[in-house]
């Protein structure tokens, strides 16, 4: 419902002003900018907003945040919907040092034009293949490719809902650069969140 309303526009608002507050108290707090950088999801109506990208640079200039420590994330439908106009966009807010993933990669358009076209740095591979992992042969299969297809075009890779050591593990030996789920933390408030960021890493481990 909020997607077909103007609702979803005051929600993803908020909810990048919420992430810029955040990095703002992390960063008077000293903690370094989180070098894989904050990610924010974007719907397609607030990314497809004509003065998005300024509106972008306006509030992190308010909160007194470099760019380069938000991460924005877009999904494989918006970026087909107009690459012309999301490739505009996106350089701009590049320019500025924000970086762009593409959030549940595989379940979206079979087009990959945009994978050569738009700046992006990173795919996300989508939890549904990295939950199959070790239960069906297709969805290793997938992530395989999509790890050697991301390997030849320089990107990073991200598994998404990662639960086990064992898919973990299935990623790690593939190259996965990183991983995120539930086997290393559930989601936590801000604040336990900034205690771990002050906590030297206690080991190899960690």
């Amino acid at each position: 419902m909020a997607e077909k309303t103007d609702l979803i526009l005051r929600l993803g608002d908020w909810v990048l002003e919420q992430a810029l507050r955040h990095i703002r108290e992390w960063l008077d707090a000293g903690v370094e900018p989180l070098a894989l950088g904050l990610a924010v999801n974007l719907s397609p109506r607030q990314f497809g907003q004509p003065d998005f990208a300024e509106h972008v640079v306006a509030l992190a200039a308010r909160h007194r945040v470099p760019l380069n420590c938000l991460k924005l994330e877009i999904t494989e439908s918006l970026l087909i919907q107009n690459l012309h106009t999301a490739l505009a966009k996106m350089e701009e807010l590049r320019a500025q040092g924000a970086t762009f993933a593409v959030d549940d990669f595989g379940t979206g358009h079979s087009s990959l034009a945009y994978l050569q076209r738009l700046p992006l740095e990173t795919l996300k591979i989508d939890a549904s293949f990295v939950q199959d992992l070790g239960v069906g042969e297709h969805s290793a299969v997938i992530t395989e490719t999509i790890l050697a297809m991301a390997q030849h075009l320089g990107m990073e890779t991200v598994g998404e809902g990662v639960e086990t050591a064992e898919q973990a593990a299935f990623l790690h030996a593939r190259g996965c650069h990183l991983a995120q789920g539930f086997h290393y933390a559930r989601p936590m408030p801000a604040a336990d969140f900034l205690q771990q960021l002050m906590t030297p890493p206690r080991g190899p481990e960690a």
